[in-house]
């Protein structure tokens, strides 16, 4: 039997040594590969160049910075900005400013506003400012307009305008003028230390009233005052001041009567001698006042007999005062009459 023998070449020492530290070499140059691409992975991911440290460059601000937003509850404590950019500050919940000195809000846009507080939406409570125990709140500058409204004084430095109602529940001190351009009302006492100024032919209700009318020649009769349907009055006095003379050449019968629809001559009764302007009723008395004595009152407020106060209280129609001129040939004459009555309906 013959033995299967399998071929094994046989290398010579020498190049088997040489074909081992190739093989080595080789190794080497992979692994060196291999670690220089490893190593600058991780140069990219894991290690940050140190920089130079960025200049510090001033703001540039424009209109399109964005709001500043906070969520939930903000506090600042002792907390100084310069220069506040945003076009708005959103709070999202509550904010608080603790501070030991003041809190100053300023603006230097022109057409901005300082500060604007909208308390719109679900808020219940509107802004509610509480001072504690402080000296107050200053408010200097130009309007202070509540309501929004365009107004006639109010339109200043320091003024103050309010649209709606402007309700005091506590003690009003007014350093200065009332000016009232509609009506008042005053459910207390009112004292007035100064005196009170009125306006003739502006009717007053419990306090007297004076109404005027010019008369002349040419209109020989008219209405002085009405009396409305349901309206009290107490007459107190009817004069009359004549400006110029009644004129009726040698006929010297010119007259005048003041009186109602039921006695035209109630109040005044003036004959001729009495319609000039330089006469006086009597010694010391005013020159053209007439209707002061006896001789020139009507029944109505004919003091003589008694009669110093005429109620009028009309009841269905309204009740006028009236004049009634008469004379020949009547070429002149002027005069004012007066009124003096306190409506108390």
């Amino acid at each position: 039997m013959t033995e299967d023998r399998k071929f094994r070449p046989t290398i010579p020492a020498s190049q088997r040594q040489q074909l081992y530290s190739a093989i080595l070499s080789l190794i080497g140059v992979l692994l060196g590969i291999v670690l220089t691409i490893a190593g600058q992975a991780a140069s990219h991911y894991l290690v940050t160049e140190p920089t130079a440290p960025e200049p510090i460059v001033a703001p540039i601000y424009d209109d399109e910075a964005d709001p500043i937003e906070t969520l939930g509850t903000t506090h600042f404590t002792d907390l100084d900005i310069e220069d506040l950019t945003a076009d708005s500050l959103d709070l999202d919940g509550a904010l608080d400013v603790d501070t030991s000195g003041s809190i100053d809000f300023t603006t230097t846009e022109a057409s901005a506003d300082a500060i604007f507080l909208d308390a719109n939406g679900t808020v219940t409570t509107g802004i509610d400012i509480d001072l504690g125990s402080v000296s107050g709140m200053a408010i200097d500058g130009g309007l202070v307009n509540i309501g929004g409204a365009t107004f006639a004084v109010a339109d200043g430095d320091n003024d103050l305008g309010v649209t709606g109602v402007l309700e005091v529940d506590g003690e009003l001190e007014l350093d200065g003028a009332l000016d009232a351009d509609s009506t008042s009302n005053f459910a207390g006492m009112a004292t007035f230390a100064a005196g009170i100024t009125g306006a003739q032919d502006v009717e007053s209700v419990l306090f007297p009233t004076v109404v005027s009318t010019n008369i002349a020649f040419g209109t020989t009769s008219g209405a002085i005052a009405t009396i409305g349907d349901g309206e009290v009055w107490f007459v107190h006095d009817v004069f009359v001041n004549v400006t110029a003379d009644f004129d009726t050449g040698a006929n010297n019968d010119a007259a005048l009567t003041i009186g109602d629809g039921n006695d035209t001559d109630g109040f005044v009764v003036l004959a001729d001698a009495e319609l000039q302007a330089a006469d006086t009723e009597a010694t010391g008395f005013t020159a053209g006042w007439q209707g002061l004595i006896a001789a020139t009152q009507g029944a109505y407020i004919d003091e003589a007999a008694g009669a110093n106060t005429f109620i009028y209280a009309p009841s269905g129609a309204d009740e006028t005062i009236d004049y009634a001129i008469t004379g020949t040939d009547l070429a002149a004459g002027t005069a004012t009459v007066y009124v003096i009555y306190t409506r108390i309906q």
